[in-house]
């Protein structure tokens, strides 16, 4: 599905929910029958009241997942603190990789990767033919 917004008559939050809207009514048979098909082509028997009702159900599990990710966020976030307060900091250690990478002799091969920075290769040593 592909559509533009017209700004001036709704936020591009309406939109993303008319969007996700149509997705569930439209790509689910049990709700395109109940809902789509019969609005459209039996209107005198669609059930607007249960229309709502599944419109309540949907923001309610919305709402839940939502909330799901409210607890994990939050969790995140009081471990960083604590980890802060106790002086946990991350098992990498920027100085003392700097440190290595300085005391590494000038046989040691130094590597550039993209991403991950310098990594020293000493398993790879050549020892020039006598």
């Amino acid at each position: 599905m592909r559509g533009d917004v017209d700004l001036g008559k709704m936020t591009q939050i309406e939109a993303k929910l008319v969007s996700s809207l149509m997705h569930t009514y439209y790509l689910q048979q049990d709700k395109f029958e109940k809902y789509v098909h019969r609005f459209n082509k039996q209107p005198r028997d669609f059930n607007f009241d249960a229309l709502l009702g599944d419109l309540s159900l949907i923001q309610q599990k919305r709402q839940e997942e939502d909330e799901k990710v409210e607890k994990v966020d939050e969790s995140w976030t009081e471990g960083q603190r604590k980890d802060r307060r106790d002086g946990n900091l991350s098992a990498f250690d920027h100085a003392a990789s700097q440190a290595r990478i300085q005391e590494a002799s000038p046989e040691d091969t130094v590597i550039g990767s993209s991403g991950t920075g310098n990594i020293v290769n000493k398993a790879v040593r050549v020892k020039p033919e006598e």
